[in-house]
């Protein structure tokens, strides 16, 4: 559309080009939570007029605890509008805002009746709990040079998965919730760079990761969802090019995954264990020192002779 003025409102920039834009005059302002809100704060924009509202990822505005943010600008809005949500998931949080701030509004799905494409090999392996982290080693021991993300539920599992992974020396770093923009491009850049060959990601945190040369998808832990899963192994087998994914599982997380097999006309094999592959069990600690042991790292370690962060939610 030819025309149109719009403006980019976002944190972690300088915002003088941006109060530019808002007082030269746009039809459309683009923009994160928190900045938005600081400039309504400071009279620099106002949303009387404003005639739609458009949310975008709202699963993700509330995993990053963003949903007072996204209440505080709607109370800026007048009544008479057009409210336009997006979201991969709805779970109870979204379905009160919908409740909240929309009239009787329409649900549309993409995701029913998915089909993925068939460069992606999907398995799954039984596992018991206390053997995932093993069978997560043998998987990537097996992929040695090749990307991989693995999925978890958690930001803490991310974190924690992340830290153990790096005690036996596998180059992984997580992508989590609680992580800034700056943050979360340096991340997804090392990715991409091949610097980070291991990716530990929840669902919410690699929204819209768009990385071609994806090998391999592991998910840790079994998704809430059929939706979920979806997403997940659509970061591989991208650009015509073949890809895997593997989903473990253990105990109760059968339930789930019979449920997402149900929901699903995927070809999905059911896998063995894979058996140890050559590389050397070495365990880095603080103090670096090295062991044989095939047990759960410790809850720091150090990665490159540094101290390990311990950013993270609770959940």
């Amino acid at each position: 559309m030819t025309g149109l003025r719009v403006a980019l409102v976002v944190g972690g920039v300088h915002a003088s080009e941006q109060v530019i834009q808002i007082r030269q005059g746009c039809q459309v302002v683009v923009g994160t939570p928190g900045r938005i809100l600081d400039f309504l704060k400071d009279r620099i924009m106002s949303l009387v007029w404003a005639e739609t509202l458009v949310i975008d990822e709202a699963d993700r505005m509330f995993d990053m605890g963003f949903i007072d943010d996204i209440h505080k600008i709607i109370g800026h809005l007048p009544e008479a509008r057009q409210t336009l949500l997006f979201s991969a998931t709805i779970p109870p949080g979204i379905k009160s805002l919908m409740k909240k701030y929309m009239n009787k509004p329409e649900t549309y799905s993409t995701s029913s009746g998915l089909s993925t494409v068939t460069e992606i090999q999907q398995s799954y392996r039984e596992v018991d709990f206390r053997g995932k982290f093993d069978e997560l080693r043998r998987i990537i021991d097996k992929h040695p040079d090749e990307t991989i993300i693995v999925f978890t539920n958690t930001r803490r599992q991310a974190i924690d998965l992340d830290r153990m992974l790096w005690g036996y020396n596998y180059p992984a770093r997580a992508l989590h919730g609680n992580h800034d923009q700056e943050t979360r491009f340096k991340v997804l850049e090392s990715f991409r760079q091949n610097e980070t060959r291991i990716l530990v990601a929840t669902d919410v945190a690699s929204r819209g990761l768009d990385v071609e040369d994806v090998n391999l998808v592991v998910n840790f832990e079994v998704p809430i969802d059929v939706e979920s899963y979806v997403h997940r192994i659509g970061r591989t087998g991208r650009a015509s090019k073949t890809g895997e994914a593997i989903t473990l599982v253990a105990g109760k997380e059968m339930t789930t995954w019979r449920r997402i097999l149900k929901s699903t006309n995927f070809e999905i094999q059911k896998g063995k264990r894979t058996s140890r592959g050559s590389r050397r069990d070495v365990k880095v600690s603080a103090s670096s020192s090295s062991s044989s042991s095939s047990s759960p790292a410790p809850e720091t370690s150090g990665r490159g002779g540094g101290e390990r962060s311990s950013e993270g939610g609770d959940d």
